[in-house]
């Protein structure tokens, strides 16, 4: 997956009584009603431009690729095709 597409959460839990950081992936999917939905990510290999992921989306899933910081579950959106989506 494209690395902007998808959102990190990181935060300190207590494993085994050690304090440990765990980070969790996720994305937004849009649905067939225009609505967007949080999907956690099942995540092996991170970099700077990618994101490769074991599970949490399908192929032919719809992405939400920009302004995912300020949404949340249920939210609305347009989905930008042909022009729309190069700009």
């Amino acid at each position: 997956l494209p690395r902007h597409a998808v959102l990190e959460s990181t935060s300190l839990k207590n494993i085994d009584g050690e304090d440990t950081v765990v980070k969790t992936y996720f994305v937004y999917v849009v649905d067939d009603s225009s609505r967007a939905g949080q999907r956690e990510l099942n995540v092996y290999y991170v970099n700077h431009t990618c994101v490769a992921v074991e599970s949490g989306v399908e192929v032919g899933d719809v992405l939400v690729v920009s302004g995912q910081n300020n949404l949340r579950e249920g939210t609305k959106v347009l989905v930008a095709t042909g022009e729309e989506a190069a700009r």
